[in-house]
């Protein structure tokens, strides 16, 4: 790697004047081979960080692209402090939503009982689970999961939530165990540090540095 002065901005392996240099660099590809332009109203920049929050001064043809503190990337809510509170939630409500919109299947007696839950897993979960293999998860997290599966079941059951009926009660009036954090737990190593993003992709490509990666 390249020394750098002392007024470069250091973000773990990646230096700031890296990630200037290559926006330009895609942005003078794009234009003189391929004819294309690149918006930058629509580009933003974002420093993934668990410490200190890192100001950043990009600048495309003296035009400052905007940094943000979270933005949606293929129905992931990515975040500042790159943690996964804000996206689990984002993820449950855009489940809660899919559920209601399907209410009149998963709650009508005319469908078996076993073929709702099928359902429920099967499109319901999978929208909620989403993106779970790069989620970090405590206990607050976990009971928030598991909060959102007795509530599809109480919701296929019909149970009102005036009406005081335990979790358990409502497990076995739907022949189940709790499951959905069995799906998130089977691809998450609990108790290991997050990786920084960059450390990751070099540890993928077998690359000891981020001159071996360029």
């Amino acid at each position: 790697m390249k020394k750098r002065n002392h007024s470069s901005v250091h973000i773990g392996n990646f230096y700031l004047d890296d990630l200037q240099n290559t926006l330009v660099a895609i942005y003078k590809i794009l234009k003189n081979i391929y004819g294309m332009k690149l918006n930058k109203k629509k580009t933003k920049v974002m420093v993934c960080s668990k410490t200190n929050s890192v100001r950043l001064n990009i600048n495309i043809h003296n035009e400052q692209i905007k940094q943000v503190q979270q933005f949606t990337y293929l129905g992931s809510n990515i975040t500042e402090d790159d943690r996964s509170k804000t996206n689990i939630i984002y993820r449950i409500a855009q489940a809660k939503r899919a559920f209601l919109d399907k209410n009149h299947i998963l709650t009508t007696k005319s469908v078996s009982l076993e073929i709702r839950k099928k359902f429920l897993k099967s499109y319901i979960w999978s929208i909620a689970l989403f993106g779970s293999k790069t989620w970090t998860i405590n206990s607050t997290k976990r009971n928030r999961l598991e909060a959102f599966e007795m509530w599809c079941y109480r919701k296929m059951l019909k149970i009102p939530w005036t009406e005081k009926v335990t979790n358990k009660e409502v497990l076995d009036k739907i022949k189940e165990q709790r499951q959905i954090w069995k799906n998130v737990e089977g691809h998450i190593a609990r108790g290991r540090p997050r990786a920084e993003y960059m450390t990751q992709i070099m540890q993928d490509t077998n690359k000891r540095s981020y001159k071996d990666l360029k």
